[in-house]
């Protein structure tokens, strides 16, 4: 929209802004669409691996902490596989926020 308003209002820098500001706009989609996919194949080659501590879980480059600034693990439980996805562990964390508590649950495939 700016790059069209450039180009009706800016005659002298008309094609320049609008060339730009696509390119910006073709490099942001790429990075939009191109990165999930990217991490969707990765997860397809290579295995999920967990480690599970007292104090967190690492799963798939994700970090979960429980134990500091009023966060902490509530339950864990299993979740049998359906006919989409598999059965996982979900870890249920609940983090303080400026509202009270909120809850996360992070599921281990």
């Amino acid at each position: 929209m700016i790059g069209g308003l450039f180009w009706l209002f800016d005659h002298e820098a008309e094609g320049i802004v609008l060339l730009i500001l696509l390119g910006i706009a073709l490099l942001l989609a790429l990075v939009a669409f191109g990165l999930p996919r990217l991490k969707y194949r990765r997860q397809q080659r290579h295995p999920g691996e967990a480690w599970i501590t007292p104090a967190a879980v690492f799963f798939d480059n994700n970090l979960a902490y429980w134990n500091y600034g009023g966060s902490s693990l509530d339950r864990v439980t299993w979740q049998g596989a359906d006919g989409s996805a598999p059965a996982c562990l979900r870890f249920e964390i609940s983090y303080r926020n400026r509202t009270g508590p909120e809850k996360y649950w992070d599921g281990l495939a």
